[in-house]
C-alpha cells in the first residue's frame, strides 16, 4: 500500500455491508462498536488523527485476514491496518508499551522473549552441524517455548533417515511479530541477515513449523534466492507419500478436528496438506469444525496481540474450543506452536479436549 491516497480510495470502495465485521473476531468478543475495521476505514482517517482511538482499536487487530475473506469490494483490510502501524513508527506517534519492549528484546537476544540468544541450542538433543541443503528452522515460539516440538522434529527426521542442519548460534529471529507490530524496517533487517546465513550454509530447503517464519520467508526470501520454503505438513506429507514414514494405528477410533492457523491457511493457501497427514492414520474419524480453512476463527494471538492483550487473545481461542467441542472432538490439532499455546491455555479444566501441534501428533504415531 503506498500512501494515505490509497488508504482513501480503499475508503471510499467499503460499502458498509458489516460483512468485514460479522467474521472479524476481535467483533465476536467485543461487539460491532469495538472493531477496529471501523476505526480504520471510517472514522480515523475522514476527518483526523483520533490518536487515543486509533492506538487503542488498530494495535488489537490480531492481522487473521478473515475480513478480507469475506469482503465483496477486495479491500485489503489487514493491509490497511498494519500500514497504519508503520505510519505510528514512522511518525513517532505513540506506541503500545509492550510493542517497543518486543522491539528491544529482539535487537538485544534475537528473539521477542529477551532469552538468551545460547538458549537456542538448548531445544535440541544433539548438533545437527553437518553441511546440507535441508534447514530446519523452528522460530522463537518453538524453541523458547515449545521446545519439545523441536525434539519430536529430530525424532521424526530419524526415523525417515533424513539429513539436516540447523544454525542456533547464527540464525536470529525471522521478524514476523516486527513486521505486524509497525517495525518494516528491523523485520527487513532481520530477514537480510537470516538470507545472507542460508546462503553461506548453501541452503536449499528450509522447513519450519511456525506460520509465521513461512510467510515470512516466503515474502523477503523467495523474491530473490532459490529456497524452496515448506511448512512441516508439506515436508511431513511428502515423506508419507515417499513412504519414509508409516503411522501407527490409534486404538479405536478417535475423532480429530484441524484448526487452520491464519498464517498458513488464509495467507499461505495450505489447507489440504496437514488434513491428509491426519486422515493417513488409521482410526482416525477427521471432522471439521463449523468454521474451518479460509474462514477459520483466529487463535487471538497473532498481530502482536496475544502479547498485548493475552486475555483479549484467549477469549478468540475459546471461540475455537467451543467449535471443536460442537464437533465432539477428542484431538484439536494445528499447524501452528503459537495456536497450539493459546488454544490450550483456552481449555483450562477441561480435559476431554487434547491441544496438539501436528508435529507432536505425528511423532507419537511413528
Amino acid at each position: 500500500m503506498e500512501g494515505f491516497e490509497k488508504l482513501w480510495e480503499h475508503m471510499q470502495a467499503c460499502v458498509r455491508c458489516d460483512a468485514c465485521l460479522t467474521y472479524c473476531p476481535l467483533t465476536r468478543v467485543l461487539g460491532f462498536e469495538r472493531s477496529p475495521l471501523i476505526t480504520v476505514l471510517f472514522t480515523g482517517f475522514s476527518s483526523r488523527w483520533d490518536l487515543p482511538m486509533l492506538q487503542d482499536l488498530i494495535f488489537h487487530s490480531t492481522l487473521c485476514g478473515a475480513c478480507e475473506v469475506v469482503c465483496p469490494r477486495q479491500i485489503p483490510i489487514s493491509q490497511t491496518v498494519e500500514w497504519v502501524r508503520r505510519k505510528f513508527v514512522d511518525k513517532c506517534f505513540p506506541l503500545p508499551l509492550r510493542y517497543l519492549e518486543l522491539l528491544e528484546a529482539v535487537r538485544a537476544e534475537g528473539n521477542p522473549f529477551k532469552e538468551l540468544r545460547a538458549k537456542r541450542q538448548e531445544a535440541y538433543r544433539r548438533r545437527h552441524d553437518k553441511p546440507s541443503s535441508l534447514l530446519f528452522y523452528p522460530g522463537c515460539v518453538t524453541l523458547y517455548r515449545e521446545p519439545d516440538l523441536v525434539r519430536a522434529f529430530e525424532m521424526i527426521m530419524e526415523k525417515a533417515g533424513v539429513a539436516f542442519q540447523t544454525l542456533p548460534k547464527e540464525e536470529t529471529c525471522c521478524g514476523s511479530v516486527l513486521l505486524k507490530t509497525g517495525f518494516e524496517g528491523e523485520a527487513e533487517r532481520l530477514a537480510n541477515l537470516n538470507l545472507q546465513l542460508f546462503r553461506q550454509k548453501n541452503v536449499k530447503v528450509i522447513v519450519t513449523n511456525c506460520p509465521g517464519c513461512h510467510r515470512m520467508f516466503k515474502k523477503y526470501l523467495n523474491s530473490e534466492t532459490d529456497f524452496e520454503i515448506l511448512h512441516v505438513s508439506q515436508y511431513f506429507l511428502r515423506l508419507l507419500e515417499a513412504g519414509k514414514l508409516r503411522p501407527k494405528a490409534f486404538e479405536g477410533e478417535v475423532t480429530i478436528t484441524y484448526h487452520d492457523p491464519c498464517d498458513l491457511g488464509r495467507r499461505a493457501g495450505i489447507y489440504e496438506e496437514p488434513r491428509r497427514i491426519i486422515a493417513s492414520v488409521p482410526n482416525v474419524n477427521l471432522v471439521e469444525m463449523a468454521y474451518n480453512r479460509e474462514r477459520a476463527i483466529c487463535c487471538g494471538a497473532g498481530g502482536g496481540v496475544g502479547a498485548l492483550n493475552r486475555s483479549l487473545a484467549l477469549k478468540m481461542s475459546k471461540l475455537i474450543v467451543e467449535q471443536a467441542e460442537m464437533v465432539k472432538a477428542q484431538i484439536l490439532v494445528t499447524g501452528c506452536p503459537l495456536c497450539k499455546r493459546f488454544i490450550k491455555e483456552a481449555i483450562k479444566d477441561q480435559e476431554q479436549l487434547n491441544v496438539m501441534e501436528l508435529t507432536e501428533f505425528v511423532v507419537r504415531l511413528l
